[in-house]
């Protein structure tokens, strides 16, 4: 995903420096210099202090944060955490959970003909196994993207 503009880390620099440097600039000269500082000399603009504090203020508190997704439930975490071995594959794999499940970790969850935590089809549950606990459905999973990685599933990280 990409950030806007206006979330990078440099601009924020950037603003907080030219108010650093405006503040040093009013205490360390007279009022005449302090007006001619605040003018933009490229544009003959004014840069006032109070909008620049008012735009990283915004930015800071009205930036939206990333989607976080549910608590996993114990039985799920302890599934997901025996089958996949790197903290990168466990991610992905509670990513895809959520995701296939609407964030319900239901086990029971159906959608058509895909059944279960990681919503496989008739013929991935016929090729792999599948079962009506987290582990078996895990398991089944686990020895699908061995095969497959993660392309069949349709909430892929």
């Amino acid at each position: 995903m990409v950030k806007p503009f206006f979330a990078s880390g440099r601009w924020v620099r950037a603003v907080l420096n030219r108010l650093d440097a405006q503040r040093y600039r009013r205490a360390h000269t007279s009022s005449a210099a302090v007006k001619d500082a605040l003018t933009d000399g490229s544009k003959g603009t004014r840069f006032p202090v109070a909008v620049a504090y008012s735009a990283v203020m915004a930015m800071l508190f009205f930036t939206p944060a990333a989607q976080a997704r549910p608590p996993v439930p114990p039985n799920v975490y302890r599934a997901v955490r025996h089958y996949w071995h790197t903290k990168t594959e466990r991610i992905q794999a509670f990513n895809i959970v959520a995701c296939e499940t609407g964030g319900a970790y239901n086990t029971n969850a159906t959608n058509g003909q895909y059944l279960g935590l990681f919503q496989m089809g008739s013929y991935a549950r016929a090729r792999y196994g599948h079962g009506s606990s987290a582990d078996a459905q895990a398991r089944a999973a686990h020895r699908y993207w061995l095969d497959s990685g993660w392309s069949p599933w349709s909430c892929r990280p």
